[in-house]
């Protein structure tokens, strides 16, 4: 099936529903100082992206969610898409120490390209492991590859979008240095050539640094402000894109993508049972026999823990194995009533 234009404008559609809610910017005001606590802060802010994401390849229409956070949760999945995308970046570093690109020029600027390229690539792995709730499920090299090839365009448009922004961002913080200190730089240079000796510098140098930190300080904070909800934006996108792939029929990590096992079974004059069962003639009554299958939906108690369950034919394997999202309460993300159910208005 064909996507439309609008559909698959991922980082524009990531951004309506990041600014959907009064008060959106509040979380991007508070995820750059998370990152400052060590180790932890980092990951609680990537766990943060991948739920979001993970909400967003499953169809959901969701928005961050501003208070009740659960910090351990966001930490414990961040955790997840780090191991995720360690190995990716352990790749990067390799040819990086391989290539030694140019330091300057137009050859850095491609490098830097290719390097968020392949940063977004390790984020399709991240949300995949998500989606399954295990990291080796971002290691499934060759289900990457079959979404990768299939759409690698919109791939690098959502890469392409985070290089032209940290340009903007780079740009932004040279811009502030600028006006910050020139004004003072012929006053800096006097105190400079009227001061001799070593503590004079040291008592100048103080008093520069008292005067200028504040505002440098700030910039630094606004351009992590720019950079967070640019990754931020980006991620959930990456979660957009998955919804082509039809998240809610996988399996198994390792079983081909749903579009893939449908063209393998459904050939002329056989039906999807086939694949299981290759040396029985299908009958017309064997096509009922796989919806027998989704058990979940007789055990009301269970589907309502695992609600995504009851969609998927034969049922999905256990938890860690399995592309069901956790608690749909969103204890991440909220999701607004009125978008679930606009017939109750």
């Amino acid at each position: 099936m064909a996507e439309s234009a609008e559909t698959k404008e991922y980082m524009g559609r990531s951004w309506r529903m990041l600014t959907h809610d009064k008060g959106w910017y509040k979380p991007l005001l508070v995820l750059p100082l998370a990152k400052l606590v060590p180790i932890a802060g980092p990951l609680g802010v990537w766990g943060y992206q991948a739920e979001w994401a993970r909400l967003s390849a499953w169809g959901k229409e969701t928005y961050p969610k501003q208070s009740g956070v659960k910090v351990g949760a966001c930490i414990k999945s961040g955790w997840r898409a780090f191991l995720a995308m360690l190995g990716y970046a352990a790749v990067y570093f390799i040819l990086l120490a391989a290539v030694r690109p140019s330091a300057d020029g137009l050859a850095a600027l491609l490098w830097n390209f290719v390097a968020i390229l392949w940063s977004t690539i390790a984020w399709v792995a991240a949300i995949r492991a998500t989606i399954y709730q295990h990291a080796r499920a971002g290691y499934q090299l060759d289900r990457i590859w079959d979404m990768l090839k299939r759409d690698f365009g919109s791939i690098a448009e959502i890469a392409l979008a985070l290089f032209l922004g940290s340009l903007l961002i780079e740009g932004f913080c040279i811009l502030c240095a600028l006006i910050i200190v020139v004004p003072s730089l012929a006053e800096l240079g006097g105190l400079f050539a009227y001061s001799g000796s070593a503590a004079a510098i040291a008592v100048l140098a103080a008093h520069f640094l008292a005067r200028f930190a504040p505002w440098m300080v700030l910039v630094l904070y606004l351009a992590a402000v720019f950079a967070t909800a640019l990754q931020t934006v980006a991620v959930n996108a990456l979660g957009l894109w998955f919804q082509q792939f039809d998240v809610p029929h996988w399996g198994s990590s390792k079983d081909p993508l749903p579009d893939s096992a449908k063209k393998d079974a459904e050939t002329p004059g056989e039906p999807a049972q086939a694949a299981a069962e290759p040396q029985a003639t299908p009958a017309p009554e064997d096509k009922g026999t796989p919806e027998a299958a989704p058990a979940p939906a007789e055990e009301p108690d269970k589907a309502a823990e695992e609600p995504e369950r009851k969609g998927l034919a034969g049922g999905l394997p256990a938890i860690g194995e399995s592309s069901a999202p956790a608690d749909e309460p969103a204890t991440l993300i909220m999701r607004r009533p009125e978008d679930e159910d606009p017939d109750e208005r």
